[in-house]
C-alpha cells in the first residue's frame, strides 16, 4: 500500500451540514464527512483518499459513523472505520474494531467484536456482514444472539438474521438456551440447524435433536419450541425421558413451566415405559394424555387399541402383583405420582384384563 500525504488540517475541522451537501449533490445517502480532528489527503493503491483521525464522525442516509480513524475514499463512497466503531441509524447500532463501509453495495463488514443491536435483539460475532437495504445480517465466529426480554440465547458458528422478520437461522452446532427467571434454572435444545421467529416465539430444529430441561431429556429428527403455554413437539422418531419414564410415539407435545414438566400428548404408535429397580410398567394406544402439574403425574387417559400393565402395591409399598387390562380407552389416576386407580371402556366384551399376583409374576 503506498500512502502519500497531500495536506493536513491542524486541530478540529468541521465541515457543515449545508457545505456536506454542496459538495455532494442531492444523494443524501453517500458517505459524507460531519468533522474530525485532523484530515490527510492520501493515495492508496492508487485511490484518492482522506485519512481522518481523532473524534470522526461521518453520514451515510439516516445513519452516524463515529470512529477514532478513518479511510474515507469519496469518490467510490467507501470508508474504512477503525477503533471503537459505532455506526447507529434511529432503529439499530453495529459496533465493532472496524467496519467497511461499502456505499454502492450498501453494505458495513464489521470485524473485531462485532455487535448488531436491534430492538430487544443482540447478535455478537467475530465478523459480521450487513446489508442496509435488505436489513440483514450474516455473522460468523462465536456468534450469539440473545433475545433480552425472553431470556433466550442462541449460539453458533454461523448465523442469518432479518431484523425485519425477525428470522435467524444458525448453523454450525447451534444451541438454543432459556432461562427461567424464576428458579433459574434453564433449558437447551440443539441440532444441525435451528431456525427461530422472534415476533412468534418459534423456534425449529432440524437433524439430531437433542432436548434437555432439569429432568427432562429429549431426541428426535425435528423439533418445534413455542411458548404462550411453552411447549415442544417433537417428530420423526422421537423420544423422550422424563424421570423414570419413557414416552415415544410418532410425535410428542410436551408442556413445560418454568423447568418443570406440565404434561405431554402422545399420538400414533404411543408408548410409556416406567421403569425403576423394583420392576417396569408399560401403556400403550395410538393417543396418549398425560396431565401433570410441576413433575407430578396426576392422570392418564390412553385410547384406541389401548393396554395396560402396571404394578401394584399395598399401603406400605408392598408389590402386590401385576394387572394387565385392555380396551378402546384406559384412564389412570396419580395420587403423589402413586397408581390409585384405573378405569377401562370399551365396546360390550372388548374389555379384558388379568391380575397375577406377586408370587406367580416374579416367576414369570
Amino acid at each position: 500500500m503506498r500512502l502519500m500525504a497531500a495536506s493536513r488540517l491542524a486541530g478540529a475541522l468541521l465541515i457543515s451540514w449545508s457545505a456536506s451537501l454542496a459538495q455532494t449533490g442531492a444523494d443524501t445517502e453517500r458517505i459524507r464527512l460531519v468533522y474530525a480532528d485532523s484530515l490527510v489527503g492520501l493515495s492508496i493503491d492508487g485511490k484518492a483518499a482522506n485519512k481522518l483521525s481523532g473524534r470522526v464522525q461521518l453520514v451515510q442516509g439516516a445513519a452516524f459513523l463515529n470512529c477514532h480513524e478513518a479511510f474515507w475514499f469519496e469518490k467510490e463512497d467507501r470508508a474504512i472505520l477503525v477503533g471503537d466503531v459505532v455506526v447507529y441509524d434511529g432503529n439499530r447500532t453495529l459496533k465493532a474494531d472496524r467496519v467497511e463501509i461499502d456505499g454502492p453495495m450498501r453494505t458495513e463488514t464489521a470485524t473485531g467484536n462485532a455487535v448488531l443491536e436491534s430492538g430487544r435483539r443482540r447478535i455478537f460475532a467475530r465478523t459480521m456482514a450487513y446489508r442496509q437495504t435488505e436489513e440483514r445480517a450474516l455473522a460468523e465466529g462465536s456468534v450469539r444472539v440473545e433475545d433480552l426480554i425472553e431470556n433466550a440465547v442462541l449460539k453458533c458458528g454461523r448465523a442469518l438474521y432479518d431484523r425485519r422478520t425477525e428470522y435467524a437461522r444458525a448453523e454450525d452446532q447451534p444451541v438454543l438456551v432459556k432461562e427461567d427467571t424464576a428458579s433459574k434454572k434453564t433449558w437447551a435444545i440443539s441440532g444441525r440447524v435451528i431456525e427461530a421467529w422472534g415476533n412468534e416465539q418459534r423456534a425449529v430444529v432440524s437433524d439430531s435433536v437433542a432436548i434437555s430441561r432439569d429432568n427432562l431429556q429429549g431426541r428426535c429428527g425435528k423439533a418445534e419450541a413455542l411458548a404462550k403455554p411453552d411447549r415442544f413437539v417433537l417428530t420423526v422418531k422421537p423420544v423422550v425421558r422424563q424421570g423414570t419414564r419413557l414416552l415415544s410415539g410418532d410425535s410428542i407435545t410436551v408442556w413445560v413451566d418454568g423447568p418443570h414438566f406440565n404434561g405431554a400428548l402422545l399420538v400414533g404408535r404411543a408408548e410409556i415405559v416406567t421403569e425403576d429397580s423394583s420392576g417396569t410398567d408399560r401403556l400403550t394406544g395410538e393417543r396418549i394424555t398425560i396431565e401433570a402439574r410441576q413433575d407430578t403425574v396426576r392422570r392418564v387417559v390412553v385410547e384406541s387399541r389401548a393396554e395396560s400393565r402396571y404394578r401394584v402395591f399395598d399401603d406400605q409399598n408392598v408389590f402386590e402383583g401385576v394387572n394387565a387390562v385392555s380396551g378402546d380407552r384406559i384412564e389412570l389416576v396419580f395420587e403423589r405420582d402413586k397408581l390409585e386407580r384405573v378405569t377401562v371402556s370399551s365396546r360390550p366384551g372388548l374389555c379384558t384384563g388379568i391380575y397375577t399376583p406377586a408370587k406367580k409374576s416374579q416367576i414369570q
